[in-house]
């Protein structure tokens, strides 16, 4: 018998226990699901291949309710990443354990195995964000998700590395907005000190205000914010909001508080629209009318038959008609 057929045969015999036991499992989900996980097949995985396996397993189990079960894969998905050498893939693996064990409620652990990784790794093909703290992340909102949120507070405030503190207080800001808890979420955005990651907070505290209808305050919260740029955006953020849900005039009166020009005027035209959607064409007209004064003082000049159509989508076809007539050449 030639070697290639002998190893066919050795291999289907020493597979075939295994068969059938996975047979008389079949009835069992438990079963199944870590037979799948720790299955060997003519190459044998590597310890990478089974810790992937054994996390999927847990999040399988996880998902059916069997919370003890997908701890037992945990476990032996660690013991398997343990044994890797590529640091990359070994914090990488460890980074997904620990985010898993917190959604289990298993904080202890989690955080006893972010513990153990630095912050110089990064994931693959991605920028940035450290493995240690997307991990860290993970934990964070596994609390917030839980209803804990002092708990989360407190597990950043013990976090070593300043930066990933910083990335980690931004959850816990939005969901302290979410609870209407704003004054704590503002205090706590005070103290993160990078400026992504504080815009990303404010952003949360802004559509805090809106969901909880209290869009005066968030204006007023605006107000507070230095940086022009990002104080634009937020009350773009609030207008729209308004203009969506009904609130026409209080989207139109933020909107006046904008003071970029150029994004003052969009919004404005977003907030006539809304009015003439609305049956108010009157009001529409006059609101869009100061959109366009407002772009036409803007360089470079803008295309003049944009707003013919504009002034056209919302009904108000003499206007239309007026701005198109000073048209010439290929915009008439």
């Amino acid at each position: 018998m030639k070697r290639w057929m002998l190893s066919i045969v050795v291999t289907l015999m020493a597979l075939a226990p295994v068969a059938a036991e996975a047979s008389r499992d079949k009835s069992s989900l438990t079963g199944t699901i870590l037979a799948s996980a720790q299955s060997t097949s003519p190459v044998d995985y590597t310890s990478s291949d089974n810790a992937w396996n054994l996390l999927r397993a847990a999040r399988r189990y996880a998902t059916n309710g069997q919370l003890t079960q997908a701890a037992e894969a945990l476990v032996q998905a660690e013991q398997r990443t343990r044994l890797l050498s590529n640091s990359a893939t070994l914090e990488q693996l460890l980074g997904k354990i620990a985010a898993e064990y917190a959604k289990l409620g298993q904080y202890d652990r989690a955080i006893a195995i972010t513990t153990s990784m630095g912050y110089t790794t990064l994931p693959p093909q991605a920028c940035c964000v450290p493995l240690r703290t997307e991990a860290e992340i993970a934990i964070a909102e596994a609390y917030v998700k839980a209803g804990q949120i002092n708990q989360a507070q407190q597990f950043a405030e013990r976090i070593q590395s300043t930066a990933s503190r910083y990335q980690v207080f931004v959850p816990i800001v939005v969901a302290l907005a979410e609870q209407g808890r704003f004054a704590d979420a503002i205090a706590l955005s005070k103290r993160i000190n990078d400026a992504t990651q504080v815009s990303r907070a404010r952003y949360g505290i802004a559509k805090g205000y809106i969901s909880a209808d209290r869009v005066l305050e968030g204006v007023e919260f605006i107000k507070s914010v230095v940086d022009p740029t990002e104080r634009v955006s937020l009350l773009t953020l609030l207008s729209q909001w308004a203009s969506r849900s009904g609130q026409y005039d209080r989207a139109y009166r933020i909107a006046n508080q904008i003071q970029d020009a150029g994004t003052k005027g969009q919004v404005l035209t977003e907030v006539a629209i809304a009015y003439a959607n609305a049956g108010q064409r009157g009001r529409a007209s006059t609101i869009l009318s100061q959109a366009y004064e407002i772009a036409r003082k803007q360089p470079p000049p803008q295309a003049v038959a944009q707003w013919v159509g504009n002034f056209a989508q919302i009904g108000a076809f003499d206007r239309a008609l007026e701005i198109a007539a000073r048209l010439k050449d290929y915009e008439s």
